[in-house]
């Protein structure tokens, strides 16, 4: 909740200098590259955490996700992520 206490009729910006406009830019989130090293990263953390949720159970995860169970595979080898007991 906020009070502003003014003698206009109308809250304007000069009534809210902490929440004004500055000259710098803030910080950037992004912190990829590119799109490709943004959306593999976002595959990569999604696919672990479907993963663990399902304790590793590829079949399970794949179906949860809505994909195929092959695709998965397909997709976790490409990222370089691999299930316990997994070959090489």
């Amino acid at each position: 909740r906020v009070v502003i206490m003014t003698a206009k009729t109308k809250i304007g910006m000069s009534d809210l200098p902490e929440l004004g406009t500055t000259d710098e830019k803030p910080a950037s989130s992004f912190r990829f590259p590119s799109f490709k090293a943004a959306t593999d990263a976002y595959h990569r953390e999604f696919i672990l955490h479907k993963l663990a949720e399902f304790d590793g159970n590829v079949s399970r995860a794949a179906e949860e996700m809505g994909v195929d169970r092959s695709h998965l595979y397909r997709r976790m080898r490409n990222l370089g992520i691999q299930v316990n007991g997994e070959k090489k």
